[in-house]
């Protein structure tokens, strides 16, 4: 062998740089790529692989199955799934029935044909390696989803496995099923569908279905770790009472091998109505148990009602009867009902309830509620929509006439999908009466207002519609949709007249002051500690405007926004153009100029005016030779002959009426 020519390759095999170990290390795989790919790894769980060139690929989990060994060993320590990519076909997921963790070399096979080209055809046999260090700190983070007036049992959280059955339960006493809704688990890492669902009612000792309870059951377990989220699409149930659709919502859990194992846990309850529902009266709750097949009263029950002021009102009884409820379920009778409306507080002491077989109890349960006699009753075709998650004022009732409406929402980032088309329907006609403005509040992402356009004051019925996707949840990584929202008004001549809260406004000069022109004004909020220019307009009116005697509007108003000279609560109004000429004037100030109050409690100021009137000056008192001729003055004041020559000019016709002329 030339020693010049070894010499050579030994020393360039010295100076590779260290990288070439990593690029060099596993197998060659032509054509597909891995995620993450060969090389270390703190833990490994999932794999997703890429081919390039194919349309799809699919798994022969049949036929063949994939292995997971160490380096240079034959016995498979476990087995994985694979499942093509919902999103782009030509990607494989591959799950792991468990997470390596322990430090070591891995390979994973593919066999010959596991894998499948768009035509079915088998794809060769891939290897992959992997360098499992155990050094990886990283947690799957668990946050469950809010499902107002539903519950489920094993309730979400972090397990070991999901097990194959669930318990849904709802807080109205009757639900209807469409078996024609999929539900799915569905991998929240991969998009995968991890398991699908039949779904029954559950039955009371005589046979009858409970109508507001379910029993799902799973075709698979679902023992890998991950995150997963278990979904009901929109429309799965409805209310048996009115058929409204219940809308779309969602379970997440967590696989992880820390995870607990899933046990009945007597702490865990559920109540209907639930706790701070709104009701037209406190006569009659239902508690659930979900983690257990039966519950029952105790000997040694306490069940109080108390109202706002801590004063006890009412003794609730636990009955034993269960006529068209669930064995899990117990009812709680007060009696005479609580019917003056406030808010009210119920104690379920524990140990009143009895759960399972063993002698288990209940713990504490509290409960707050609001009696009010215009909360939503799906029984009473004419009630107010119930609508979980966000409250409207002015709230749903009876009105002379309206026109603007503020959503307040529970989600704490609510976004606004501005192509969705809010109609206002007539109840009587089904016809669209009207159709609703929207924009974000003065607590951004807490409020949305609303502008009916024309306004609700025909009487007769409405419900105004807010479609499912309107609103979203942006402070969620997958930005979640809301539910469909429906609120009821009726417009009557005897209705309500509603009364927004209003503020004080300061003028500097005052309010009904003489002036010799209007052409600017300072104002401030004294009841606030600072106010800030909106950019959420009144869609129903200019902004600010100056009108004469006769309602023509002859001015506007500007804010100056640069605060010289002012406090925090103030601001600088400029007209434009400059109100010379004399007369008695109001300013109107609309609804949603002003964000009024610190970050965490602002609000939109309402409509208020202002007055002042203007003396009689040299600009007004000439008289032209034609008084059907308008007459022109700079804006000095001065008489100008002519509006040729570039400038600015007041023009004010025989009515006293000025506009403003730019050259």
């Amino acid at each position: 062998m030339n020693l010049k020519y070894f010499l050579l390759l030994t020393a360039s095999a010295l100076a590779m740089p260290a990288a070439s170990y990593a690029e060099s290390f596993g197998f060659e795989n032509p054509g597909i790529t891995s995620d993450p790919p060969q090389g270390e790894v703190g833990t490994l769980q999932r794999i997703a692989l890429t081919y390039d060139g194919q349309q799809g690929v699919f798994a022969n989990p049949y036929q063949y199955s994939i292995t997971v060994c160490r380096e240079g060993e034959e016995e498979s320590l476990m087995g994985a799934t694979a499942d093509t990519d919902p999103k782009q076909w030509n990607i494989l997921q591959i799950s792991l029935e468990r997470t390596l963790r322990e430090p070591g070399t891995y390979v994973i096979t593919l066999p010959y044909g596991f894998v499948q080209d768009w035509d079915y055809a088998p794809l060769p046999e891939s290897k992959w390696m992997f360098k499992v260090t155990g050094n990886d700190d990283s947690r799957i983070e668990f946050e469950p989803y809010v499902n107002h007036g539903a519950d489920i049992s094993p309730r979400q959280g972090v397990y070991n496995k999901i097990g194959e059955d669930f318990r849904l339960n709802f807080d109205y006493e009757s639900i209807g099923v469409n078996n024609a809704k999929m539900i799915r688990m569905i991998d929240d890492e991969t998009g995968v569908v991890c398991g699908t669902f039949s779904i029954d009612y559950t039955f009371t000792d005589d046979g009858l279905a409970v109508s507001n309870q379910f029993v799902l059951k799973s075709d698979r377990e679902v023992s890998a770790p991950g995150s997963y989220t278990l979904q009901f699409p929109d429309g799965t149930f409805y209310r048996s009472s009115d058929n409204e659709d219940i809308g779309a919502f969602n379970f997440r859990y967590v696989v992880s091998e820390q995870g607990q194992v899933y046990a009945p846990d007597p702490s865990y309850s559920f109540v209907y109505p639930s706790s701070s529902s709104a009701v037209r009266q406190l006569e009659r709750l239902v508690v659930t148990f979900p983690d257990f097949e039966t519950a029952r009263p105790s000997l040694n029950g306490n069940i109080k009602a108390f109202d706002a002021t801590g004063k006890e009102v009412g003794t609730g009884v636990a009955l034993a009867t269960k006529e068209k409820i669930g064995k899990n379920q117990v009812p709680v009778i007060f009696n005479p009902a609580i019917t003056a409306e406030g808010e009210y507080t119920v104690i379920i002491s524990e140990g009143s309830i009895m759960v399972g077989e063993n002698g288990d109890t209940n713990s504490k349960i509290t409960l707050a509620y609001n009696v009010n006699p215009k909360a939503s009753d799906p029984s009473d075709p004419n009630s107010p929509y119930d609508n979980r998650g966000v409250t409207i004022y002015p709230e749903q009732g009876c009105y002379k006439s309206l026109n603007t409406f503020l959503l307040t929402f529970d989600c704490d980032k609510t976004g606004i999908n501005f192509s969705n088309m809010i109609k206002v329907y007539n109840d009587e006609t089904g016809e669209v009466a009207g159709t609703c403005g929207i924009d974000y509040g003065a607590k951004f992402g807490k409020e949305v207002t609303a502008d009916v356009l024309p306004y609700m004051n025909k009487p007769g019925t409405y419900t105004i519609v807010f479609p499912q996707g309107t609103f979203y949840d942006y402070g969620k990584e997958d930005e979640p949709e809301m539910p469909i929202y429906k609120f009821r008004y009726v417009i009557a001549p005897n209705g309500e007249v509603v009364n927004p809260v209003s503020e004080t406004v300061l003028a500097n000069p005052a309010s009904g002051s003489e002036l010799t022109s209007l052409k600017s004004i300072d104002i401030s909020f004294p009841e606030f500690s600072k106010i800030e220019r909106s950019h959420v307009v009144d869609q129903l009116n200019i902004e600010i405007k100056v009108v004469d005697k006769n309602g023509e509007t002859v001015s506007e108003g500007i804010l100056d926004q640069t605060q010289a000279g002012l406090s925090p609560n103030s601001m600088k109004v400029n007209f434009d153009p400059e109100v010379i000429a004399g007369g008695d004037y109001d300013i109107l100030f609309a609804r949603r100029v002003f964000i009024l109050g610190e970050d965490n409690e602002r609000r939109f100021n309402e409509d208020f005016s202002l007055r002042y009137s203007i003396k009689s000056s040299g600009v007004d008192s000439v008289v032209t030779d034609n008084e059907a001729a308008p007459t022109i003055y700079t804006l000095s004041g001065a008489r100008a002959t002519e509006t040729d020559r570039p400038g600015v000019y007041i023009i004010i016709d025989s009515q006293g009426k000025a506009t403003k002329l730019v050259r």
